[in-house]
């Protein structure tokens, strides 16, 4: 009885919600999917003055707080929306991921049971009881980590005490390794199984130039065949020993690729610097070129079709809402039939007669008919759904490329924001998954890269596009290599910045990627005091040329204070 009040209270309300709030709804749903997270909280704070008894508004609310990361507003205005329609699952399932976000485990697992319990068939019953079993497992293997570690401290001493003898047998063993014939190690390569493949394609690192000249064609052979990430990115760095035509076109016809990923573009493009730079300088400039203008274009169309995106989205989830719940009531529907036409024991009194076991069986397979149905109709919706969500989530990287920061260009280069990047989420709620903003990432480094790789040729006619290209794939975190490349080319910018960062101290991480930053901005600086004599930049020049602790600066300071003498500063 109390149910049927409700949801006639329900039905009431929503009637007397209008045209006027479903619209609000609507538009705050809107900014909230484009990331303006201001406007969607400004619209749904105004829709909740209308009709404030409306679940969708606390729940929307409560999904805008939590992509800004104030869980606590998200977790009362989810908590709000539950109180009013207790049976929605999005409302328990979205809870849940928030409160997993504040590591709170136990609350999460009580919000995914309510999920459950309301409907275990639902794609969100399902999505529920994935992700309770991924965090079963999670505090299983957490109690068999506090285990081994600690067996790892009582076994400590023992591991100092055999640590020399160690270091001989691997010594020995690498000795041993490095004396297999090089062709040897390709037939490995070429038929072993995957792990021998794999540790085979790292051996070949330590091989000379000139063993790896007697096998290159075998190798550029299977680079254009193999599959497996870790064993081609061996082989590409492997290739760069031999400083030959066909190594230099294979290393370009893989940046050129389109339908490569960007990870394997920057180890070919950081293997090509090694090798000749006249040749393949007009075709690295020409790629930029071309990434621009892609870029451009494809921000342009993400402008004109994001808006149209989201409404064929907005349909297609509204569609899908309505076949789960339909699905819902007749698995209910069927349960309760198979209830009814469960075997009564003996002792039981019979409590349907044989025509009516007829009737219900007839209505149970209609019943088993239009499930199948609408199942086979939701795999569709859903594979629409997740085509636009791919779609409209490349959109919104595109416009929102500036709002991606990234740490450096190295392999330990991580992305600045914390912000779960959109359309990675197949239901309402935010899902964490960051393989499309990686890609995102990597396609900056590599574009950077570019312009690094083009300055360092000292290509002039490269200028324009490295700015073109920067307006499009610059972001904060690595404007220093923007700084760099257009000094190189003889565009002075940020001085003041470049001889602020020599005088810093060195940072606890990413060492390597740092002394080669401040490498050369002591080149650019050397070329900018021959512009522009400055005395206080001579004098830094000439302190690290006689006492920087790291060799790479040092020699650079070095040349830099030679080619000085020589113009006679």
């Amino acid at each position: 009885m109390k149910n049927k009040i409700f949801f006639l209270f329900l039905i009431i309300s929503l009637i007397g919600f209008g045209k006027e709030v479903v619209e609000l709804i609507n538009e705050g749903v809107v900014y909230l999917k484009m990331g303006d997270y201001k406007k969607a909280i400004e619209i749904f704070e105004n829709a909740k003055r209308t009709a404030s008894q409306n679940p969708d508004i606390y729940y929307y609310l409560g999904e805008t707080y939590f992509r800004i990361g104030d869980t606590q507003k998200a977790v009362s205005n989810l908590q709000k929306a539950i109180d009013i329609n207790p049976q929605k699952q999005s409302y328990h399932y979205t809870l849940a991921l928030v409160y997993l976000s504040q590591n709170k485990n136990k609350e999460a697992m009580e919000s995914l049971d309510r999920v459950l319990k309301i409907s275990s068939l639902s794609l969100y019953g399902k999505e529920a009881e994935r992700l309770k079993k991924e965090l079963e497992k999670r505090n299983v293997e957490t109690e068999v980590v506090k285990k081994w570690e600690k067996i790892e401290i009582e076994e400590k001493s023992k591991k100092e005490e055999t640590k020399e003898t160690k270091k001989e047998e691997v010594g020995q063993e690498t000795q041993k390794e490095e004396k297999i014939p090089v062709g040897k190690l390709i037939k490995r390569i070429k038929f072993g199984t995957e792990d021998v493949r794999k540790t085979t394609s790292g051996l070949l690192l330590q091989y000379s130039p000139s063993e790896i000249s007697q096998v290159i064609n075998d190798i550029i052979e299977i680079i254009s065949k193999e599959k497996i990430p870790e064993i081609r990115k061996n082989l590409i760095i492997v290739s760069g020993k031999v400083n030959s035509p066909e190594v230099i076109d294979m290393l370009l016809s893989i940046i050129k690729n389109e339908k490569e990923s960007f990870d394997i573009k920057i180890i070919s493009l950081d293997t090509l610097e090694n090798l000749q730079k006249e040749k393949v300088v007009p075709e690295l400039r020409r790629i930029l070129e071309d990434m621009t203008e892609k870029r451009e274009k494809a921000r342009e169309e993400a402008r004109k079709n994001l808006q149209q995106i989201t409404q064929q989205l907005n349909s297609f989830v509204s569609q899908r809402d309505k076949l789960n719940s339909e699905i819902e009531k007749l698995n209910n529907r069927k349960n309760e039939i198979d209830g009814l036409l469960t075997p009564s024991p003996e002792w039981e009194t019979k409590s349907i007669s044989e025509k009516e076991r007829q009737k219900l069986q007839t209505e149970r397979d209609s019943l088993e008919e239009k499930i199948n149905k609408n199942n086979n109709e939701l795999q569709k919706i859903n594979k629409e759904i997740s085509e636009l969500e791919r779609k409209k989530g490349k959109y919104e990287l595109l416009l929102k490329k500036k709002e991606i920061d990234i740490s450096g260009i190295g392999s330990s280069a991580v992305i600045i924001s914390t912000e779960t990047p959109p359309g990675e989420e197949v239901l309402e709620g935010p899902r964490i998954s960051f393989t499309q903003a990686d890609e995102e990432k990597n396609e900056i480094i590599f574009a950077v890269k570019l312009m690094i790789f083009l300055s360092n040729a000292r290509d002039k006619e490269s200028l324009s596009i490295i700015k073109k290209a920067w307006r499009e794939f610059g972001v904060k975190g690595l404007s220093i290599y923007y700084d760099i490349s257009l000094g190189k080319l003889g565009e002075y910018r940020n001085i003041n910045g470049m001889v602020a960062r020599l005088k810093k101290n060195y940072p606890g991480d990413n060492l390597e990627e740092e002394i080669n930053i401040r490498k050369n901005i002591v080149e650019v600086l050397g070329d900018y005091i021959k512009e522009k004599p400055d005395e206080e930049i001579k004098g830094l020049i000439e302190y690290l040329a006689e006492e920087s602790e790291y060799p790479q600066i040092k020699t650079t300071a070095q040349k830099v204070m030679s080619s000085i003498g020589k113009k006679g500063i």
